[in-house]
This record gives structure tokens, C-alpha cells and sequence, in this order.
């Protein structure tokens, strides 16, 4: 659903905000699919997997793969990231997408809530 196309040969800037819950114990990840020859990274700037509860420490490392895990709190308690970051398209053009799951496979439910959004700025 968070998909955006993107030209061959070109830098985004990438804007993404991610809004979801998810128990303590799964945690959820998400990550980028890309065009072929694409490179990217990003940050966060959402609650690290080790916190449990909505205000504390915020993870700012620069991620450059799938897999960027972040915290939950509980199922039904909604937690957000604001992700910032570039992409640069290589030769092929194609799409990019949010992908995310659970970090933990786990029983309970990780959703991403409607009004999650993705920007990408040609620059």
C-alpha cells in the first residue's frame, strides 16, 4: 500500500511516517524494496525493540537494509515513527516500498494503521 514509483538515474529524499502497535514481545521491523541497482538509507526516529512503553529513548541509527527493527508497546497502542532518509535510484526504474512484519514471530497482532504515509522528493 506505501508505494511510490521512481525514475532511473535519480535521488529522493524519503519522508515516511509509520504508525502501528505490536505486543513487547514481537516488536515490528520494517524495511524498503527497491529497484534493482537502488541504494538507500534512513533513520527511524521511532522507540528502539528494548523500550516498553510510549516515551524514552529514540532510535536514530542510520539503516542501509531491511530489517530496521522498532519497539511496540502493547497490541492496540498505537506508536509512530517519522523515517527520514535518501534513495538513489541506479539505471533500472521501478517502485519503492515500505515493507514491515513482526521483528519476533509472535501470536499477537502487528498492524500498520491508515494514515501511515510515504513521501519521496526528486532532488
Amino acid at each position: 500500500q506505501l508505494s511510490l514509483p521512481v525514475l532511473a538515474s535519480t535521488t529522493y529524499l524519503l519522508s515516511a511516517l509509520l504508525i502501528w502497535s505490536t505486543g513487547t514481545g514481537p516488536d515490528a521491523k520494517f524495511g524498503l524494496t527497491v529497484p534493482a541497482g537502488c541504494t538507500w538509507q534512513v533513520a527511524p526516529f521511532g522507540i528502539p525493540t528494548s523500550v516498553t512503553a510510549t516515551a524514552g529513548s529514540i532510535e536514530t541509527a542510520v539503516f542501509t537494509a531491511s530489517g530496521i527493527p522498532l519497539g511496540g508497546v502493547a497490541a492496540g497502542t498505537k506508536t509512530a515513527a517519522l523515517v527520514t532518509g535518501t534513495v538513489v535510484v541506479g539505471g533500472t526504474a521501478g517502485t519503492v516500498t515500505i515493507s514491515w512484519a513482526q521483528n519476533t514471530s509472535n501470536a499477537s497482532n502487528t498492524v500498520l494503521y491508515t494514515g501511515s504515509s510515504l513521501q519521496l522528493t526528486r532532488v
